[in-house]
């Protein structure tokens, strides 16, 4: 398996390698490693492994809290529903949540991992569905840095999950995300979320902005899909979304 970047933040990358095939049907198989950049004294480091745990590419975030990148973090949520984490009366519990940190400054601790709930769930009623899990990470977005390590876990269909990775309790804070462009209504969970939406933040503004491009024809060909790419032409910005016409 070649090496894959997970993420980068200031002069730090962050990438996973393997030297077994297993790892493409089994993450466990993974190590990660974390790249310092610097001019003199440039620096590369395994981590610990965080088996038993695992997670996704997408479900990972990178930390820096100061501009030489000497301290920082790494941190994974993950769905208890994966491991099959059963309420009372043997029902899935969709609203808790595994966070795996990995702290630079406590590197002798290897990784620490907690269970987080979802303070105030919010069910999407403009757009329900009756599949699929309550949260699936799509991507990670950093909505602070420092003290204030405010991490959000994105649901492009639905959420993001929002909360403070370095708190003593962490809890996990719900926001929902604007329904699809009401042209995309056919395509709600019946294709990636990518292709029709995004979230990037604006540290510099203190916002999140969700991006939705509104398909004119039900029928998609591949170069429907690639026309927004190509093209970039943003239509509209309305609320802090915009909305690209193809």
């Amino acid at each position: 398996m070649a090496p894959k970047v997970i993420s980068a933040e200031a002069n730090l990358i962050l990438f996973c390698l393997s030297v077994t095939p297993y790892a493409c049907f089994n993450l466990r198989y993974r190590d990660y490693f974390l790249y310092r950049a610097h001019p003199r004294n440039p620096s590369l480091d395994l981590l610990p492994h965080p088996y038993p745990n695992s997670f996704g590419d997408q479900e990972v975030a990178l930390l820096s809290f100061d501009g030489d990148g000497d301290e920082c973090s790494v941190a994974a949520l993950t769905s208890r529903c994966d491991t099959m984490a059963l309420e009372e009366d043997d029902t899935l519990n969709e609203m808790e949540f595994d966070l795996h940190l990995y702290r630079s400054s406590k590197a002798q601790e290897g990784w620490t991992s907690k269970v987080l709930s979802v303070a105030q769930p919010r069910r999407d009623i403009m757009c329900p569905v009756d599949r699929g899990l309550y949260h699936e990470t799509t991507k990670v977005i950093v909505l602070g840095r420092g003290s204030l390590a405010m991490v959000g876990w994105v649901d492009l269909w639905h959420r993001i999950l929002v909360c403070n990775v370095l708190q003593e309790n962490p809890v996990l804070h719900d926001i929902l995300l604007p329904p699809p462009a009401r042209g995309n209504w056919a395509l709600y969970h019946k294709c990636r979320p990518y292709i029709i939406r995004d979230v990037t933040v604006s540290l510099l503004k203190d916002s999140i902005s969700t991006l939705r491009w509104k398909f004119a024809h039900r029928l998609l060909t591949l170069a429907t899909l690639l026309r927004p790419m190509l093209t970039g032409f943003v239509k509209s910005l309305v609320n802090g979304s915009a909305e690209c016409l193809v």
